[in-house]
């Protein structure tokens, strides 16, 4: 059984492109932005309330803040009055507008959990892999974490090991077209719902004797710390370091060696099509010391043409976690 929360809301389902979102009429007001405009090193405008684009690293910004701390889940993300007592955040970005967001930095959406009615069978989420962080602050200190370390996995006594994120897109329904994410609250869900904006790739039941993650009470912060979710393509790119003005190399404020940033982009590439590195140029970094660091690392074994060199945006790293 997989759960109630797929009953009618796949019924007359139109799952559309972001393109096809955009035409529909239903833009926010606020979205004067354009793809070809802001293709420079660390532009980052706001897209609609509690959403910013980040051009300079295709990263969507979404303002949230954490209201659960303990319990069973089926959201990590939800939108306000709508699922705070089985989510972990609330995002106070309309889905919709999130949804066309990631269309605009190029991040392809699939469909949420469905019924094939020619194999007779129900099929999981699909989509572009995401890579998703939360970055907050506490005793002073930015930091930035994947999403798993505020999650605890019941059955196997520990954080889950991989999670694959997807861009799954929701949907529009009824003769109103209107988006189901919008009306369900649902952003980023942890069991099947046909509403999910962003899912994971496979089936899990929303049947309570059978939900399999919990909050991680340890790893969250207190209720009512606001925090940022990060969204990017995880298929484009799943690493990313900073490189400063003396030519260190660091990750989440640790350093890191040419030859362990190399084994960082080597090691998911079983699961991920295209694996990339981001590399983040401190303010104060010339482009004799970056072009220093990218020939190291290409001398360390990792592919000259797998790696992308960007000016620090605004917000910072983070710490280790």
């Amino acid at each position: 059984m997989l759960g109630s929360r797929i009953r009618g809301t796949l019924v007359g389902c139109c799952l559309l492109s972001c393109a096809a979102a955009a035409a529909s009429g239903q833009a926010p007001s606020s979205a004067k932005v354009n793809p070809a405009d802001h293709d420079g090193i660390g532009r980052r405008v706001q897209f609609s309330p509690g959403v910013l684009i980040d051009w300079g690293e295709r990263v969507i910004e979404l303002e949230a803040a954490v209201v659960l701390r303990q319990g069973m889940l089926e959201l990590f993300a939800c939108s306000p009055h709508t699922r705070e007592h089985e989510s972990i955040v609330v995002i106070q970005g309309r889905p919709l507008h999130i949804f066309q967001a990631m269309g605009l930095i190029g991040l392809e959406p699939g469909a949420p959990v469905r019924y094939d009615e020619e194999k007779q069978e129900w099929q999981p989420a699909h989509g572009e892999r995401l890579q998703i962080e939360v970055r907050y602050v506490v005793d002073g200190r930015t930091r930035t974490v994947p999403l798993r370390e505020w999650l605890y996995d019941v059955a196997a006594k520990r954080p889950p090991s991989d999670l694959r994120w997807v861009f799954a897109g929701s949907g529009f329904y009824g003769a109103d077209r209107r988006f189901m994410a919008d009306i369900e609250g649902t952003i980023i869900t942890v069991v099947n719902f046909g509403s999910a904006l962003i899912a994971l790739d496979v089936l899990h039941s929303d049947a309570n004797a059978e939900l399999w993650l919990s909050a991680n009470t340890d790893k969250i912060p207190p209720r009512g710390t606001k925090c940022t979710i990060l969204i990017r393509s995880a298929t484009r790119e799943h690493e990313i370091i900073e490189v400063h003005s003396d030519g260190r190399m660091t990750r989440f404020g640790a350093s890191v060696t040419p030859e362990e940033v190399v084994e960082m982009v080597k090691r998911p590439a079983a699961e991920q099509e295209e694996p990339f590195l981001l590399v983040r140029l401190v303010e104060g970094t010339t482009e004799e010391v970056a072009a220093r660091a990218i020939q190291e690392l290409v001398k360390a074994g990792l592919d000259r043409n797998r790696i992308r060199a960007v000016r620090k945006s605004a917000e910072p790293m983070g710490e280790a976690p």
